[in-house]
């Protein structure tokens, strides 16, 4: 998996029929997310921020003492719950991918059970350095990525990143920033390098 299709699947997060796209479609405790198989090894993806409680949580910015370290309360709500009910569909070698929320979620889960690969798209600060080195230490090989703009992997500036991301030249300009952060201007960004010379 390369990360232009694991911002493909984040997009697809998104979308109406996830059950459709998806093996698995979970949505447990307020957190949304979907598992896909390669081969023998399991995708899953977490879905951003798509709803008012979504978006409550993303203003949910108080420290949080977890056993990983100190996180932000409002990503980690629910996730205990969520991975409870996911587990049991993974098998194989864990790939996670996110988009915002999601890949802020995909950060947490990587402190609490083994991951080899983490795609981020958008990733807002997770925690402090307790969190960042218990990831780290995980050794699950990181690809984050911020496009253009993008001013959510600057927040909440409270935290810190995972890994420092990646910055991506935008395939389109904007003068509002948000719009860098859309998952399908990731997919766009990724396509055009894909596709460039060189």
């Amino acid at each position: 998996m390369n990360a232009l299709q694991a911002a493909q699947l984040c997009a697809s997060s998104y979308d109406v029929n996830t059950s459709d796209l998806f093996t698995h479609w979970f949505n447990i405790a307020g957190v949304a997310g979907g598992v896909n198989y390669i081969g023998s090894d399991t995708v899953l993806v977490m879905r951003g921020s798509d709803d008012i409680e979504d978006w409550l949580r993303d203003l949910s910015v108080w420290p949080e003492q977890t056993p990983d370290g100190i996180v932000d309360a409002g990503f980690n709500e629910g996730l205990d719950e969520f991975l409870n009910a996911v587990t049991p569909a993974m098998k194989g070698k864990l790939i996670l991918a996110g988009h915002s929320l999601g890949a802020a979620r995909c950060c947490l889960i990587a402190a609490k059970i083994h991951a080899d690969r983490m795609f981020l798209f958008g990733c807002p600060n997770v925690g402090f350095s307790d969190l960042r080195d218990r990831v780290k230490k995980s050794q699950v090989i990181i690809e984050n990525y911020r496009n253009g703009f993008d001013p959510v992997p600057l927040v909440p500036p409270l935290y810190e990143q995972i890994v420092e991301p990646v910055q991506l030249k935008p395939a389109h300009t904007f003068d509002d920033p948000i719009q860098y952060h859309m998952i399908d201007e990731y997919v766009a960004t990724l396509n055009l390098q894909k596709t460039s010379p060189g």
